[in-house]
């Protein structure tokens, strides 16, 4: 079985995003020349252009017209700046390309009495449990582990997890209505740290998330873990009147 070469461009291209991760590049910073990356990478200024126009595309770099080529800054994600939404919605708004990897998906039959209890869930009702690492331009941020009742997902057969939106899904049978979420901060794992390519023991937000349907009904627990390098949370806190 022969596999397939990487484009030179592609390579030159995942280079400078690693100069960028490691912050040797940061947001902000001019890009040198093509002329000069065509030096430094021993290629064509056409090569060099390619990986700009890759990385461009991928929104990480930004052209400015007569001024150079700049590293994109989006800052941290703001988890709840748009309410209720779902990761690809808020990552689409931030102008990247949200994607998602199916780590496991099973239907869990005699769900533990935590979960029937959270889920309000009568005898006999089984559960949908699915592990995701959601993705912004190829970038893993977070990992999902969700329980779901099934009747809110319908014949899953026909679901694609990797592709097809768990709100949109659930709301073909119940209107979602609100969540409440509990926030903590914990040092990954090793299993974390792989799935989320960072250093083991590097610091990351637990968000223990209830969803509600409009009715009140809970149709959602979502156990994630998020890198707490590129997000923070926004919640909006009203007074109790006395």
């Amino acid at each position: 079985m022969t596999t397939k070469k990487i484009p030179i461009y592609k390579q030159i291209a995942e280079e400078l995003l690693a100069e960028i991760k490691s912050d040797a590049l940061m947001a902000g910073d001019r890009l040198p020349t093509e002329y000069e990356l065509a030096e430094t990478f021993n290629v064509s200024r056409l090569t060099i252009r390619k990986s700009i126009d890759y990385l461009i595309a991928h929104n990480i770099l930004i052209k400015q017209k007569n001024q150079g080529t700049y590293v994109v800054g989006h800052g941290k994600i703001k988890s709840g700046d748009a309410g209720l939404a779902g990761f690809s919605e808020i990552i689409r708004q931030l102008g990247m390309t949200p994607s998602t990897k199916l780590i496991e998906m099973t239907e869990i039959y005699l769900p533990p009495e935590e979960i029937k209890t959270q889920l309000a869930l009568i005898e006999k009702e089984t559960v949908i449990y699915i592990k995701r690492v959601r993705y912004a331009n190829n970038e893993p941020l977070v990992i999902e582990n969700l329980h779901i009742p099934k009747k809110f997902l319908g014949d899953i057969s026909s679901i694609n997890f990797e592709v097809d939106s768990i709100f949109e899904t659930i709301e073909k049978h119940s209107l979602i209505g609100y969540s409440q979420q509990e926030i903590s901060a914990e040092l990954m794992s090793e299993d974390i740290s792989k799935l989320l390519d960072v250093a083991p023991q590097s610091p990351v937000l637990l968000v223990n998330t209830t969803t509600y349907s409009v009715k009140g009904d809970p149709i959602l627990l979502d156990n994630s873990y998020y890198r707490s390098d590129k997000y923070v949370f926004k919640n909006t806190l009203h007074r109790q009147q006395v």
